[in-house]
């Protein structure tokens, strides 16, 4: 995970080729808390962001696949639902490795 600043000068954080913005809350952090509490606020914070983004991308693309194969059974749109489907496991994945991460 790389820290950059945006065009705004705020602070983004680099996930694998995606920037993601750090929320002001968490770039305003006082000292009130260690220094590693700090980090794994903020480490948390960029993965929630990355995954909530993740669920939208998924969101967005479902619903118009999903209306088509309620008007065209056809084994295209099957595909589609069925690469849906995938995308949405491999993501639950995702979710389930960070919540099991983070109990830990």
């Amino acid at each position: 995970m790389e820290q950059a600043k945006g065009p705004n000068n705020e602070t983004h954080f680099s996930t694998g080729g995606q920037c993601l913005p750090v929320p002001e809350a968490v770039q305003g952090l006082q000292c009130e808390r260690p220094f590693e509490f700090q980090v794994l606020e903020i480490a948390l914070e960029v993965v929630c962001t990355y995954l909530d983004s993740s669920v939208v991308d998924l969101e967005r693309d479902a619903y118009p696949v999903l209306d088509e194969l309620a008007r065209n059974v056809s084994t295209k749109n099957l595909e589609h639902v069925r690469s849906l489907k995938s995308n949405l496991t491999r993501l639950l994945e995702q979710v389930q490795k960070q919540t099991s991460t983070d109990v830990r």
